[in-house]
């Protein structure tokens, strides 16, 4: 497994990656991505901010996520609760595993590499958000140290458990 920062002609990879979570989703009635995003244009921004990543395995593409170090509008506002650290702090955006390399360690291997990451950075904390009904990527987040520290909007109708880890 390798990571790597991704280059446009990973796009229409990280594109079909994308594609098979979203159909995985709506087969298990997870209402989560299923209004259109992540877009191509989401990653075209996700790569011109140099926030885009490839997860490899054996030379192939097996996963995409970003990882950002900005501000974040949709984290500014956040219900029933709060965050652990004022910032600043690093966001894991659109993870996504083919589902054919799950149950492999590649998600963990994202977070520890995110953390890393953020620390060479001077990030407080590492933050992630997922639909309530997306109980795989809650478990990891549990499961990896993040804590829920409460509710945030995305987008049009996107509310959204909000995590934060402390590195």
């Amino acid at each position: 497994m390798f990571i790597r920062p991704c280059t446009p002609e990973d796009i229409p990879h990280a594109l079909h990656i994308i594609r098979q979570v979203q159909e995985e989703f709506r087969q298990k009635g997870i209402n989560q991505w299923q209004d259109g995003y992540p877009a191509l244009a989401d990653l075209q921004k996700d790569l011109a901010e140099h926030a885009a990543y490839i997860i490899e395995v054996n030379h192939q593409p097996a996963g995409y996520f970003a990882l950002c170090f900005c501000e974040d509008p949709f984290y500014t506002a956040i219900y029933d609760g709060a965050w652990l650290c004022p910032g600043p702090y690093g966001v894991i955006h659109r993870l996504a595993i083919l589902p054919a390399m799950r149950r492999q360690g590649l998600a963990c291997a994202v977070l520890a590499y995110s953390e890393e990451e953020a620390r060479k950075k001077g990030a407080l904390s590492l933050r992630a958000d997922t639909h309530e009904q997306n109980t795989p990527t809650r478990n990891l987040l549990h499961k990896t140290g993040f804590t829920p520290c409460g509710t945030i909007f995305v987008r049009k109708h996107g509310k959204r458990t909000a995590f934060e880890k402390r590195v």
